[in-house]
């Protein structure tokens, strides 16, 4: 079970969000790294698939089909535990 971020990690949080929506998947990345490195086991992990999606869009952004659906591949594992939300994250959308 996820536990409630605190606020300064629901703004990481939202604003990885945000970047990922504009298609900033680099900074979407770097934002919910930052994220990541402060929170519990259960929660990194699926912070981890998020950040793998972002990077994988990044890569297939660039041309990098191959490397795309690795990350695609490792990150669906990781978040589907948690469906259908978490951390106030609709996460079916998400996927």
């Amino acid at each position: 079970m996820i536990s409630c971020l605190n606020e300064e990690q629901e703004v990481l949080l939202l604003k990885g969000l945000e970047e990922f929506n504009a298609g900033q998947y680099f900074a979407c990345h770097e934002t919910l790294e930052t994220l990541w490195k402060g929170l519990s086991v259960d929660e990194k992990t699926l912070v981890q698939g998020i950040i793998q999606v972002s990077v994988a869009y990044y890569h297939w952004h660039r041309g990098n089909l191959k490397g795309a659906l690795r990350l695609f591949d490792r990150a669906i594992p990781r978040i589907e535990p948690y469906l259908p939300t978490s951390l106030g994250f609709d996460l079916v959308a998400f996927l």
